[in-house]
């Protein structure tokens, strides 16, 4: 149980470290700070950890607003991650346990239907 425990404590980490290098990758091309990664890109952030993080086996899912395959049209479109039960995105590493807790949506002041899409 405790082996178990610290494998899950050693992904977290790599977790973090590898939605921060994307983020930051993704900063220094010119989309920072993360929020501006919010605002358009979401979907190649959210992409690319998607990718990093199945080469490490680790379970990823790819969610998004409901609409999102009419493209990127309206202010309320977002793309994130969700693993192990918490969901991520540029300006959260950390992770959140409910969706609408990204600073994206909070600062939307509402939620879209949110759909898994990968």
């Amino acid at each position: 149980m405790f082996r178990q425990w610290l494998e899950n404590m050693e992904n977290m980490e790599s977790i973090q470290t590898i939605l921060q290098r994307i983020t930051q990758q993704m900063c220094s091309a010119g989309s920072c700070p993360p929020c501006e990664i919010n605002k358009g890109l979401c979907d190649d952030w959210a992409n690319e950890v998607f990718e990093e993080l199945l080469k490490m086996d680790i379970d990823v899912e790819i969610w998004s607003t409901a609409d999102w395959g009419q493209g990127y049209a309206h202010k309320d479109d977002h793309v994130f991650l969700k693993i192990d039960n918490k969901f991520y995105d540029a300006e959260e590493s950390n992770g959140v346990a409910k969706a609408e807790q990204l600073p994206f949506y909070q600062r939307l002041g509402k939620m879209s239907p949110i759909v898994q899409i990968g």
